[in-house]
């Protein structure tokens, strides 16, 4: 496995936070939900996923600026 890019790894560790689970657990429910254990058609294109990491990465840019 890939290591995330350290701003992506830092929204999962809160999304994981908020949900009250582990990262690995938040890991693996993006696994089996993205289609790596279904569907391969339930992840999306590669543009697509490119799409919803830039506007995760834009939100917590956007959630770091109201914090500072």
């Amino acid at each position: 496995m890939i290591r995330p890019d350290p701003a992506l790894l830092e929204a999962m560790q809160e999304a994981a936070d908020r949900e009250g689970i582990s990262l690995n657990k938040l890991a693996l429910e993006i696994i089996e939900t993205s289609g790596r254990l279904g569907s391969a058609n339930a992840a999306g294109t590669r543009a697509e996923l490119d799409d919803a990491v830039i506007e995760v990465e834009k939100a917590v840019r956007k959630l770091r600026a109201a914090l500072s």
